[in-house]
C-alpha cells in the first residue's frame, strides 16, 4: 500500500509535458541544449512537486526554461566567438 506522500509526489502527464518543454532545446542546441533542457526539466519537476501556489509554479516553470535558453545562447555565442 502506498503512502500519502508517494501519491502527492506523482505528477500527471500534463505536468510532465509542461515541465519538459525546455528539452526542445535539443532540437536546435544539440547535446548542450539537451543537457540544459533536461536540467530545466528536473528543476521544473521539483517546482511542480513543491507546495507553492499554482501561479508561482507556472511562472517558475517558464523562467527556468527561458533561463536554460539564455544559458545555451550565451554558450553558443562564446563558442562561436572562440572559433573565429
Amino acid at each position: 500500500m502506498s503512502s500519502e506522500s508517494e501519491k502527492e509526489a506523482k505528477l500527471s502527464v500534463l505536468a510532465h509535458v509542461l515541465c519538459g518543454w525546455p528539452i526542445l532545446l535539443a532540437t536546435v542546441g544539440g547535446i548542450i541544449g539537451g543537457v540544459l533542457g533536461v536540467a530545466a526539466y528536473t528543476l521544473n519537476v521539483s517546482i511542480y512537486k513543491s507546495e507553492m501556489p499554482r501561479r508561482k509554479k507556472v511562472i517558475q516553470n517558464l523562467l527556468s526554461g527561458f533561463g536554460a535558453f539564455v544559458a545555451w545562447l550565451v554558450f553558443a555565442t562564446v563558442m562561436t566567438g572562440l572559433s573565429s
